[in-house]
């Protein structure tokens, strides 16, 4: 009689353990596949914002590139920069190097190459995290091209700062981690009332 209750009993604590196991395996696979998908989301939410701003920018700066009175953009982005606290520089350049650089400190005239002036003239709007050296920090850098009357003047370089990206991470990760172990420990439970 005792035999056959071990053999239960070894039955009922595999089964346990198989079931507890799936869970761990699946919340694992759920969670590797969710936590890209949210970065993503949050990235795709800083480019929107960054559009958003490159195109408040260039309606600015149509006229004043023609007329090479920068002015009017000077004071606008200066003003997008003293408002905004995830702004961190607008650099705007146009195809030959020429550039008007925006930080919170100041704005400069400036000839800039490498990631400020791209050699493909019709380049999309994109966003990426880069280490930059105008503010001396990592950034969601998002260049998008300026066009005016069809022509391809050049490009709006945005930089976001990471703070609120990081929050958004940190937040993601610890909700992800709080359910999984809720689920973990409530699959355990179950599973051993099923074995």
């Amino acid at each position: 009689m005792q035999y056959s209750f071990l053999g239960k009993k070894s039955i009922s604590f595999r089964l346990t353990l198989l079931a507890w196991l799936t869970i761990i395996v699946t919340i694992g696979l759920f969670t590797g596949a969710m936590i890209p998908f949210q970065q993503t989301m949050v990235t795709d939410r800083m480019s929107s914002e960054a559009e958003d701003i490159a195109t408040s920018i260039g309606q600015v700066t149509a006229t004043a590139l023609i007329t090479e009175d920068y002015s009017f953009t000077v004071e606008h982005c200066l003003r997008l920069l003293r408002d905004s606290k995830s702004i961190l520089y607008i650099v705007i350049t146009r195809k030959d190097g020429f550039s008007l650089v925006h930080t919170a400190r100041e704005w400069r005239q400036d000839s800039l190459r490498g990631i400020w002036v791209d050699g493909n003239t019709r380049v999309d709007a994109t966003g990426k995290l880069l280490q930059s050296d105008l503010v001396g920090q990592q950034v969601f850098h998002f260049t998008a091209p300026f066009r005016y009357s069809g022509i391809d003047w050049g490009w709006i370089h945005i930089g976001l700062s990471l703070k609120k990206y990081h929050e958004n991470m940190r937040s993601i990760y610890a909700r992800t981690f709080v359910i999984s172990i809720a689920c973990i420990v409530f699959g355990f439970i179950v599973s051993v009332g099923f074995g």
